[in-house]
């Protein structure tokens, strides 16, 4: 009697004279390779060698490329391994059943397999006998090569038709995607209806085009265009936007960069029919094809972007893909200068292909030198920008020297609030703070400051940093209580008097704070740095 096993079947039974297991591999009810026909030829040939099938491993995919789908089969493997197997012999109908490995020996390797655990694979339909002689090993050989091949060939065959009818403008595979939808039409065109998701077609000989989809998701599709084009907001940023409202993606997902990535540069969305663009062949890793192989249908549905939008849509990706060059930016800036007479951001973030600020700063050093390189000199003053960049990257520097003098002279440290906040020993917090003179010239010099009222500290290090040239002019280490948490302060020439105990040329006074002294107090206990 025959059992049917599944991929988790376990065998226990003894082994029997002339038992056998067969093996099925579905291909489809309407070939003569349907699991049934595969049963009864198998039977036929059992009956007539004196043949009793005991067991049944059947897979009930498609493909026989790999194992990977196939768990029958690799269920058969590891039962052949298992000495108390109740069979010796697989049956299969034929070499290209057991599989149409695109490596020949691997098909080899799983028969021999079975061999070394000494268990027999017959064919039955094929027209020798697999004794293990030079001859089978030699037309074996060949069948397997024939039967890769028929999967090649088949392949080759499938994708000529589907790119054909993509040339028709019918739409093969995948989900349409946000904003269409899928719509069943005859041999004659005739529309038959929407397809809902995951519905395949019923009659070989119908076709599907797309159509757009809900009102709601069209003016969606729409916008988020127009957002990127003309309002010049980021994939990131519109993703954000959508979010926020509380819209999901066509996966019931929230809104991410890839996918309103892929919303913009979908041609499908005016109207073209794109194919190939990846494929996965044989069950190959999947590659993505130059554009030269893609197959294209212009027009081939209702477009539901307008085609400029679209295309100044592939312009600033692209711009933003490969980065946008310093001539590029200049000329449209010359350009834009001429037509209107000044600049502003505002026009520049409107007008021009270029993302933000950091991309001028990136070729010009900041918005300064880039109107400076057109000739352009706003009412505005952006000196102060240049001033404060320079600024910046002194303190950095600063605070990074500082940091090494007390780190080789022994003390533990570390940074927190972007490095304005040093705690060293884990007892002292000492906060940097950076100061630009506000006035210069004629003028008296001074510098505004804030102590923190959000966290404790112990000592306020104030840079001060001249305009003209730009540079550290003295510090003031100010501790707790010297002026009032929480609000500005302003050191000028009024309370530089009251001060001056705390101005300090360089900082080497900081090291001698931050040394620790072996004191007793009351109890032989020994006090905190605060203390």
């Amino acid at each position: 009697m025959t059992t049917v096993e599944s991929a988790s079947a376990i065998c226990s039974m003894p082994t029997r004279a002339h038992a056998a297991a067969q093996y099925i591999r579905m291909s489809t009810d309407q070939q003569q390779f349907s699991p049934d026909a595969q049963k009864q030829a198998i039977s036929e040939y059992a009956k007539v060698h004196g043949i009793e099938v005991v067991r049944t491993y059947e897979d009930a995919g498609l493909s026989g490329l790999t194992l990977r789908e196939r768990p029958a089969l690799v269920r058969l493997l590891i039962d052949v391994r298992n000495p108390d197997r109740d069979f010796d012999t697989v049956l299969v109908l034929d070499i290209s059943r057991w599989g149409r490995f695109q490596d020949s020996d691997e098909a080899a390797y799983h028969e021999h397999e079975c061999r070394r655990a000494g268990v027999r694979v017959v064919y039955c339909s094929e027209p020798f006998e697999n004794d293990g002689t030079p001859f089978a090993s030699v037309y074996k050989s060949i069948k397997r090569a024939m039967a890769g091949e028929y999967s090649r060939e088949l392949s080759g065959k499938v994708f000529l038709g589907h790119c054909r009818l993509v040339r028709l403008g019918f739409w093969q595979g995948a989900s349409p995607g946000y904003g269409l939808r899928r719509q069943l039409v005859d041999a004659n065109g005739t529309v038959k209806g929407p397809l809902a998701p995951f519905e395949h077609k019923a009659i070989q000989t119908d076709r599907v085009v797309l159509v757009p989809g809900p009102a709601n998701e069209v003016a969606l599709i729409r916008k988020i265009f127009d957002w990127y084009v003309n309002d010049k907001i980021s994939t990131t940023r519109i993703a954000d936007r959508l979010n926020v409202m509380g819209l999901y993606n066509p996966y019931d997902r929230p809104w991410s960069k890839p996918t309103i990535r892929a919303i913009l540069m979908g041609e499908k969305y005016i109207g073209n029919n794109l194919y190939n663009r990846h494929s996965v062949r044989l069950h190959t890793p999947q590659v993505r094809n130059p554009p030269t192989e893609w197959v294209r249908s212009v027009a081939a549905f209702g477009e539901i972007v307008d085609p400029a939008i679209f295309e100044a849509a592939q312009f600033r990706l692209t711009r933003y893909s490969r980065g946008v060059v310093k001539e590029e930016i200049q000329a449209e800036l010359e350009h834009l200068f001429r037509r209107s007479g000044h600049l502003t951001m505002r026009t520049m973030a409107r007008q021009l292909h270029v993302h933000g600020k950091s991309e001028y700063r990136k070729h010009f050093g900041s918005m300064a030198g880039t109107y400076r390189s057109v000739g352009f000199t706003p009412t505005y003053n952006y000196d102060y920008i240049d001033t404060r960049r320079q600024a910046s990257a002194i303190f950095h520097e600063f605070v990074a020297n500082l940091s090494s003098t007390l780190m080789r002279e022994g003390h533990q440290l570390s940074l927190e609030h972007g490095e304005t906040l040093m705690l060293v020993n884990d007892e002292l917090k000492i906060k940097l703070n950076a100061r630009l003179c506000a006035h210069e010239g004629a003028q008296e010099q001074t510098w505004g400051l804030r102590w923190p009222d959000t966290y404790d500290i112990d000592l306020m290090v104030l840079v001060l940093f001249t305009r003209m040239p730009v540079r550290i002019s003295g510090f003031y280490v100010l501790p707790l209580g010297t002026v009032p948490a929480g609000k500005m302060t302003t050191i000028c020439a009024q309370n530089i008097p009251a001060l001056s105990s705390f101005y300090f040329a360089n900082l080497e006074v900081l090291a001698h704070l931050a040394q620790r002294s072996a004191l007793e107090i009351s109890g032989g206990r020994r006090p905190t740095a605060r203390e």
